[in-house]
């Protein structure tokens, strides 16, 4: 008799420990929807302002998210133990966003400070790295120095000033086309960024959801297993009736040319999620930053954004010419 008594409240004990669990992984994943859903909220909000707000609150806004975005990739690429070459890092690529926006603004001083700063920065990266060999050297001995396998001075240095190039690349360089491509004399074509953003959210969102309910094809297993054909397709989709719906509200552009820039983002945005999911794969890593909670960081909310922005605005300037 006792042993069925211990027996049955073994068996309670458990019942009750699994439902504890199962009580506290709903309660984490509500609190985990919550941070998400107030984090959407408070970043549409910002985005929203800063695009409508004025052509100055517009370019502050890219310009910003082209800060952060330097310095979460020059953080992952770099490190971030050492601030001075992440700062030179960062400054160098968001260059051509200053130049674009001298350009548009017709402030004759940004874009002779670009013109100044260019060199100097550019210089002054490599002369810090020259700084970091001429440091290491003074700590090993002649015959150290004699053998090239057990000393290498700085051996990552071009590997960092190479870093240094791409972050201007692939990321100063397209928010500056952005910038520069929709400026009209006057004002910016605000209502179109607006397009390419929410084309951007709507592809990730519908691919997101198509994916989970009909995604069996892999899209790419090596680099995004999750990702699959249907998903693609969907967000794809998804994104051709948001341009149908933005062709009657936005008229700066016809339907045919929403549709255009609409398949434009949804293909290139795939292809520049794939992108970060390469590099934070490369890296071991989930997420590019902390910086927006339950979403990560700057780069995970703007990799596809980022990447299809030159094949976006060259379309967007054919047109618009």
């Amino acid at each position: 008799m006792t042993i069925l008594l211990s027996q049955n409240l073994d068996k309670k004990m458990k019942i009750n420990n699994k439902s504890l669990t199962s009580i506290n992984k709903k309660n984490k994943q509500m609190k985990g929807l919550n941070k998400r859903i107030l984090t959407a909220i408070i970043f549409v909000i910002v985005m929203v302002s800063g695009i409508y707000w004025n052509k100055m609150s517009f370019a502050l806004l890219f310009g910003l998210i082209t800060l952060l975005a330097l310095w979460e990739f020059h953080g992952l690429v770099l490190g971030k133990e050492n601030m001075t070459r992440r700062t030179i890092a960062s400054a160098i690529g968001a260059l051509p966003v200053i130049f674009a926006t001298g350009i548009v603004f017709d402030q004759r001083q940004w874009t002779t400070l670009f013109i100044l700063l260019l060199v100097p920065l550019v210089f002054l990266a490599f002369l810090y790295e020259l700084a970091l060999a001429r440091n290491s050297q003074a700590q090993v001995t002649l015959d150290q120095f004699n053998n090239a396998i057990a000393y290498k001075p700085n051996a990552t240095a071009f590997q960092n000033l190479a870093y240094i190039s791409l972050g201007v690349l692939y990321i100063g360089m397209p928010f500056a086309v952005l910038i520069y491509v929709l400026f009209d004399g006057v004002g910016f074509y605000t209502n179109i960024a607006m397009g390419l953003l929410l084309f951007t959210w709507v592809n990730d969102t519908g691919a997101y959801f198509t994916g989970s309910i009909f995604g069996k094809t892999p899209f790419y297993p090596a680099i995004s297993p999750k990702k699959t054909w249907e998903g693609t397709i969907g967000g794809v989709l998804f994104v051709l009736l948001l341009a149908g719906i933005l062709s009657h509200y936005f008229m700066e552009l016809e339907l045919v040319e929403w549709l255009i820039l609409g398949g434009i983002v949804a293909v290139f945005g795939s292809l520049g999620d794939l992108v970060e999911s390469m590099l934070k794969r490369g890296l071991h890593i989930k997420d590019s930053g902390t910086l927006l909670p339950g979403h990560g960081g700057i780069l995970d909310r703007f990799d596809a954004f980022i990447f299809m922005l030159p094949f976006a605005c060259l379309y967007i300037w054919i047109v618009m010419s």
